[in-house]
């Protein structure tokens, strides 16, 4: 159960850590225009 657990887990921390990328490039593009 705890693997379950931990394999639930694993997606929405992988989506926020995509979703953070993609707004700093989109932050650091505007900086630089």
């Amino acid at each position: 159960m705890h693997g379950q657990q931990a394999g639930t887990l694993r997606v929405p921390a992988y989506f926020c850590v995509y979703r953070v990328t993609i707004v700093t490039e989109l932050v650091t593009g505007s900086v630089e225009e």
